[in-house]
């Protein structure tokens, strides 16, 4: 017997952009974010270019850096937030991304 229910009607609770300790877990693999902290380099209509220098609370050594280089693009697609530090260069910017395209550039 098929079900008369829509495809969305479903018992999941809903995707949220956010994985902090209030807000609700996203039900789907993926979607967990992470914050990457590093200077943002440039912006496009779809993308973001950062220099790497930190993932969560674990900074990243030179040996550590996948491929040997800290520039890297995540697609705005992938991004929930972008925050560009408020004084000179002590602080980093950072964006926050989600878990899989981390997971493809080996930051986790």
């Amino acid at each position: 017997m098929t079900s008369s229910k829509p495809p969305w009607d479903d018992d999941l609770p809903p995707v949220t952009a956010y994985d902090g300790p209030q807000e609700p877990q996203s039900a789907r693999a993926g979607d967990r974010l992470h914050t990457i902290h590093g200077y943002i380099i440039r912006e496009t209509d779809k993308a973001i270019l950062i220099e790497v220098q930190q993932v969560n609370d674990t900074r990243l050594e030179d040996k550590e850096v996948p491929g040997g280089n800290r520039n890297m693009w995540f697609p705005l697609s992938q991004v929930s937030i972008i925050s560009r530090a408020k004084d000179d260069s002590t602080n980093y910017d950072y964006i926050r991304a989600k878990e899989w395209i981390c997971k493809q550039k080996d930051l986790i």
